[in-house]
């Protein structure tokens, strides 16, 4: 028993590294309505949002450099109508689609960018195609060199491995109980984005997790204020580019993108 107790307490004691905020960019859109996923190219920034009056999820498309908006799209399937987090790969972005509530149900999509760039305006419309479902509410999608998904439920209490094929692999439960907001798979590791509590008060985390054991590895803390004098910066979307850290905490109209470096030689 003392190896795997030993393993436990190693998991919990993970090297934590303070970032400094950097960058403040705001986006050039007020109506991003509750943002949920971020990522980004060389290109763009796509943002996955969810308006629930409407019961409408989007996909907001903007210039990189200059951050206005360049295109919007709706998401829903019958009652899934939530997107979540999302990861681009390969010119694809990967997100989950699910009801508004935990337990319920979540369909995994897959987002052809490919038409943004047709020479024909009219038909820059994404190709959005559903490939796979869950019973769960499905919150937060990484997504490996291999098309091997890792997806988060509500409060990414669970963290489940689902195969190119479709096929659920394994589950582990999460290792921080952190409830992360979203996740991205980089280099072997989840990097998973939420709030802690540090001497009660909230504390923006970035951790690194192992999918291959579900082991927690490493601890970014995100120090900086927002201009509201808030420090959340990890309440929804997240993307790691580079030796850069991207975070998008804010809902429309105030909706900024915040910017930390990793050390040079991580």
């Amino acid at each position: 028993m003392l190896p795997f107790l030993l393993a436990i307490v190693i998991s919990q004691s993970p090297p934590v590294v303070t970032l400094t905020l950097a960058e403040t960019k705001p986006l050039g859109y007020a109506k991003t309505h509750h943002v949920q996923g971020l990522a980004m190219d060389a290109k763009r920034v796509y943002v996955s949002s969810v308006e629930r009056a409407t019961q409408l999820g989007w996909l907001f498309v903007f210039d990189r450099g200059s951050l206005a908006i360049e295109s919007t799209h709706r998401i829903a399937l019958a009652s899934q109508y939530h997107p979540g987090g999302l990861q681009l790969r390969d010119g694809r972005l990967y997100l989950p689609l699910a009801e508004y509530r935990p337990l319920s149900s979540s369909s995994l999509l897959t987002v052809d960018l490919s038409p943004l760039d047709d020479p024909n305006k009219s038909h820059r419309r994404v190709a959005i195609r559903s490939w796979q479902s869950i019973d769960d509410h499905i919150g937060g999608v990484a997504v490996d060199q291999d098309g091997r998904m890792f997806v988060a439920n509500w409060d990414a209490k669970v963290i489940r491995t689902v195969a190119a094929s479709g096929q659920i692999e394994r589950e582990f439960p999460n290792p921080t109980g952190v409830a992360y907001q979203e996740m991205e798979w980089h280099d072997g590791f989840l990097w998973c984005a939420g709030n802690i509590k540090e001497k009660e008060m909230s504390q923006s985390v970035v951790d690194l997790i192992d999918p291959a054991n579900g082991a927690w590895k490493k601890r970014y803390r995100l120090s900086g204020h927002r201009p509201d004098g808030s420090n959340d910066f990890a309440h929804e979307g997240f993307t790691k580019e580079g030796n850069q850290l991207w975070l998008l905490p804010e809902d429309g109209p105030k909706s900024t993108l915040y910017r930390f470096e990793l050390p040079v030689n991580e």
